[in-house]
């Protein structure tokens, strides 16, 4: 019976010590790994042995891209020298069912799943609430691969156009040229 009360009053000890209440008293770190590291200060001297020139801002090394931009710097290039590129990535069967995949959840609720431009968001519209008519992504003659180059179409769907938002920040740059792909299969499947 008194291991039993001990085991509680301990048990309700170490929860009473979990409450996260305020205090003025840094923590105890028993292990403190990374808690307290020395950083260099911007514009500061530091003496690392292999530093002739004690310098604590240092260049990155040739070649360094920024985590998180590669995709922006490869792929998501659909200019240069004032021309539209041709799609970077190759037309799989892969690709083609990521860019449909994609194109369902981003793009078919106004274009509709065969590219039509009747999508859910323009059936439910109160009449006069859009002053655009989406157009029909498979058939319209200006959006056709010899009218339209896929980097063009790329810019259309990272910046959007008219009423179309911007999807550049929730699609990956690979992602839409696979949605371009996508497009592109839909357009022939429909001409043959």
């Amino acid at each position: 019976m008194k291991v039993t009360h001990l085991i509680a009053v301990i048990a309700l000890a170490v929860f009473v010590s979990c409450r996260g209440g305020v205090s003025k008293h840094p923590p105890i770190h028993l292990v403190p790994d990374m808690d307290d590291q020395p950083y260099i200060q911007a514009q500061e001297d530091f003496d690392f042995p292999t530093w002739t020139d004690k310098r604590g801002m240092r260049m990155p090394v040739a070649g360094t891209i920024a985590q998180g931009t590669l995709d922006q710097r490869a792929l998501g290039v659909y200019e240069q020298g004032g021309r539209f590129v041709d799609n970077p990535i190759a037309a799989t069967y892969a690709n083609l069912a990521r860019g449909q995949e994609r194109f369902n959840i981003y793009c078919a609720v106004c274009h509709d799943r065969a590219g039509s431009g009747k999508g859910v968001v323009m059936q439910r519209a109160p009449a006069g609430s859009f002053n655009a008519v989406l157009p029909n992504l498979a058939t319209e003659e200006r959006l056709q691969a010899g009218k339209m180059k896929d980097g063009e179409l790329f810019k259309t769907i990272t910046e959007g156009k008219a009423t179309m938002p911007a999807y550049g920040h929730m699609i990956p740059a690979e992602d839409r040229w696979k949605i371009v792909h996508y497009l592109r299969a839909l357009q022939h499947r429909i001409t043959e």
